[in-house]
């Protein structure tokens, strides 16, 4: 698989979730940053930290919750792709039309299956 995605962002507050997806995208050749809140997401992309995709939970602690990350990236850094993953039914109206749903729980397939719609070139 070949990826237009290089640099990925995994925000999920489950440490041992974040840690396997993480590994996850790291075998598949990407290079990731990890945050635990969108909070700390954000904090790292204003550091400099630039992403090519932003794979993200909905609900974390703190006051920036998954989908107003998603929106706020894509505000500033509209060229991101994105995952939005969740164990919620998440109404179509409220995912960006750049963005991609993968619901909870997933499997590594399920992921590949995701990158390969947002991020295959």
């Amino acid at each position: 698989m070949t990826l237009e995605c290089k640099t990925a962002m995994v925000v999920e507050d489950d440490v041992m979730l974040r840690t396997t997806v993480t590994r996850h995208l790291e075998d598949v050749g990407l290079d990731v940053v990890e945050a635990g809140s969108g909070d700390e997401a954000l904090a790292k992309l204003e550091d400099g930290h630039p992403v090519d995709l932003l794979f993200t939970d909905v609900l974390m602690p703190g006051d920036v919750d998954g989908l107003h990350l998603v929106q706020d990236v894509l505000a500033r850094w509209p060229e991101t792709k994105v995952i939005i993953a969740s164990a919620m039914d998440i109404p179509a109206t409220c995912i960006p039309d750049k963005a991609a749903s993968l619901p909870k729980p997933y499997r590594a397939h399920d992921v590949d299956n995701m990158l390969r719609h947002v991020c295959v070139v």
